[in-house]
């Protein structure tokens, strides 16, 4: 518990200003909604309607990974949240306090590994946008009470060491390039069927 106080601390206070700005609380809740598993894995849609098949896969196997390295390290490491560990702190009512562990913050590995592989894809079009919105997305959950900043800065370097290792591995891999061909003439034959009937 020793790292939850000092500067990791100072700067929590700075940043969790949950409930003293109506119009930022709504920014706050929307920004960690859009990092939430199922809302992010909505990118995959029109990725996939444009024709960027591959990249569709690709997000949604980056949120896979950082999902599950998220929750192993989480309950590996035990850490409970700001909201948990301290009497004081700002949230805003219909979020609450989880009740799980905090470090690493799963929202920001998960918001990271997608913007790194999209990054990565589309650097001109989508890179320094998605970088912006993971960030905001990792700032939220600081704002809302319910992270550290060390734990979305561990999330954020998590989530872009594993979408770069995706990105490597999705060009060096064999493997993973024909089960992400499977995966995608599955989708394309689902699609169809839905199509046709």
């Amino acid at each position: 518990m020793a790292f939850l106080l000092g500067p990791n601390e100072v700067l929590f206070r700075l940043l969790n200003l949950a409930g003293v700005n109506p119009a930022l609380d709504v920014l706050g809740v929307g920004l960690t909604t859009i990092g939430d598993v199922y809302v992010l894995a909505l990118l995959a849609v029109p990725l996939y309607a444009r024709g960027h098949k591959e990249a569709a896969a690709d997000v949604l196997a980056a949120i896979l990974v950082t999902l599950v390295a998220t929750e192993i390290l989480r309950y590996l490491i035990g850490l409970p949240r700001p909201c948990q560990a301290l009497p004081d702190v700002r949230l805003v009512a219909f979020v609450g306090c989880p009740d799980d562990p905090a470090f690493p913050s799963g929202h920001a590995s998960r918001a990271f590994g997608v913007a790194t592989v999209l990054a990565s894809r589309f650097p001109r079009r989508y890179g320094a946008a998605a970088l912006a919105v993971a960030a905001l997305i990792a700032l939220s959950r600081v704002y809302l009470g319910v992270h550290w900043p060390l734990d979305v800065f561990a999330g954020g370097l998590l989530g872009i060491a594993l979408g770069a290792l995706l990105e490597a591995v999705s060009r060096r891999s064999v493997w993973y390039r024909a089960g992400r061909r499977r995966a995608i003439a599955l989708v394309d034959r689902l699609g169809a069927r839905v199509r046709g009937a």
